[in-house]
């Protein structure tokens, strides 16, 4: 009764012997893998829960499609702690004059006091409001005011 193991001094039947897969494997041993039903090439665009356009930038990335126009424009990624804010207020609307780079301090500001305008150029005001609050505050804070 064998217990399973090799005994002392064994010589396995393929020592010494080269094995290459295409020396040995058959036309029909490995098939052409079949894409999944969902599958989405690079380039694809779909929308998200929250209504933003999301565009495939690599097998298994995606990314909403203005972080990706701004950074391609911009050529550099969105600074930490930055977002971007459509000024005409219409989240279709790509044009790179549109996607204004804002802090999450002044979004924070501005989603409290202001209410978003389809106005580009009223919103670039309203954000020049907020950077000045922010400056008074921060100055009033370093004077111990």
């Amino acid at each position: 009764m064998s217990d399973g193991r090799f005994k002392r001094g064994h010589v396995p039947w393929n020592l010494g012997k080269s094995y290459t897969l295409e020396n040995h494997a058959n036309k029909t041993s490995f098939k052409q893998a079949k894409k999944h039903p969902r599958y989405r090439p690079i380039g694809s665009e779909r929308i998200d829960k929250d209504d933003y356009i999301i565009l495939k930038v690599a097998d298994r990335k995606w990314k909403r499609k203005h972080r990706h126009v701004w950074e391609k424009y911009h050529n550099r990624k969105i600074p930490r702690e930055h977002v971007i804010l459509f000024a005409d207020g219409n989240n279709r609307n790509f044009d790179i004059d549109n996607l204004l780079l804002i802090s999450r301090r002044q979004l924070a500001v501005y989603n409290k006091k202001y209410k978003q305008t389809t106005s580009g150029e009223l919103n670039e005001a309203t954000l020049n409001l907020i950077n000045l609050e922010l400056a008074i505050k921060d100055k009033e804070k370093r004077n111990g005011s």
